[in-house]
């Protein structure tokens, strides 16, 4: 019975700080101080990893990490959400392929934009993520390829051609 006891209060007080760590992390995101944010998300990893990943709280510390500039930071987490294949896989993807834009790699935001595409075909990003293939084959001067993706998107070339605004 005491055994009983302890492990009902173990898992009282485990909840219990884990609920502490939520509210810390709800108020700061609430109020756009990403700093403290980081650092509640930081604490949680360390203290609970499996609430973190059960929680997609490594998708958060990414986008919290994006929003301070730290791209590094918020490409290692973004990363970690597509290795353990989270529901919020195909996001993480579209923002490393931004990041990979964003710092004038072309070539490492197709590579994310087509595992995302592979991926999650069905995606509501399926449509933003072949516009911007397009787009950055045309940044990247490779006409043919944006002719064989503008192609290959059925039911679709005129919708993404309005989005590269070369129609």
């Amino acid at each position: 019975m005491k055994i009983f006891a302890f492990l009902f209060f173990l898992i009282f007080a485990l909840g219990a700080a884990a609920q502490d760590f939520h509210q810390k992390i709800r108020a700061a995101v609430e109020t756009r101080d990403y700093a403290t944010a980081v650092s509640e998300l930081e604490n949680l990893a360390r203290a609970d990893k499996k609430t973190f990943e059960l929680n997609n709280y490594d998708y958060l510390l990414a986008r919290m990490a994006e929003k301070r500039g730290d791209f590094a930071a918020a490409a290692a987490n973004y990363q970690t959400v597509v290795k353990r294949s989270s529901v919020l896989s195909e996001y993480a993807l579209w923002h490393l392929s931004q990041i990979a834009r964003s710092s004038g790699n072309l070539l490492l935001e197709r590579v994310y934009l087509s595992e995302l595409l592979t991926s999650a075909p069905s995606s509501l990003l399926t449509a933003a993520a072949n516009a911007r293939m397009a787009r950055s084959f045309y940044e990247s001067k490779d006409f043919e390829a944006v002719i064989r993706k503008l192609s290959a998107v059925s039911g679709q070339p005129s919708a993404i051609c309005r989005r590269l605004q070369i129609e």
